[in-house]
């Protein structure tokens, strides 16, 4: 083999050489910035099931409820506490924060009326048609310095609504 010909092997061997750093370093850079994103909407969806069974757990709670239970305000108010008690502990439970949670509803489709809540005792109306249970947080995120997570995700938060209909079965 001539020199002419390893000389010519040797310069291809470290133009490929050069070629796969380059490739690593884009492959490495487009790797850390995915990762955290993929994290993020893991640990979104994480909440967002873990709201979804708070909310189902709360609303058959509810429509479980005796209607003897339901045509006392202290008693249905006392339930309705209970309820929400439900909601919070599955949420901290989960690693939610409470000063995330924006919004706890618990309401009433009643058949005579447009209203929704679950004052039964009060309306004088019969029974519920359903108990629906909405719960929304507020998701924070920070996966990189503001300037950064600016440019690439815009809000440095967003809203995951959770929302449970159940119908009422006594």
């Amino acid at each position: 083999m001539s020199a002419a010909v390893r000389l010519q092997r040797a310069r291809r061997a470290r133009g490929a050489k050069g070629s796969v750093a380059i490739e690593l370093a884009l492959i490495i850079l487009l790797t850390f910035f995915l990762i955290p994103v993929v994290i993020m909407y893991g640990r979104a969806f994480m909440y967002y099931s873990a709201m979804k069974q708070a909310s189902h757990d709360a609303a058959r709670f509810m429509a479980t409820m005796p209607l003897a239970q339901m045509l006392v305000t202290e008693r249905e108010e006392a339930v309705e506490v209970v309820a929400n008690q439900m909601i919070r502990r599955a949420l901290a439970a989960a690693g939610i924060k409470a000063s995330e949670i924006t919004a706890v509803q618990i309401l009433c489709d009643n058949p005579d009326t447009s209203v929704t809540y679950c004052n039964v005792a009060a309306t004088g109306d019969p029974k519920p048609l359903a108990v629906t249970v909405v719960i929304n947080v507020k998701y924070d995120y920070s996966l990189y310095g503001e300037i950064v997570q600016d440019f690439l995700l815009g809000k440095p938060n967003f809203k995951i609504n959770a929302e449970t209909t159940v119908p009422y079965a006594n």
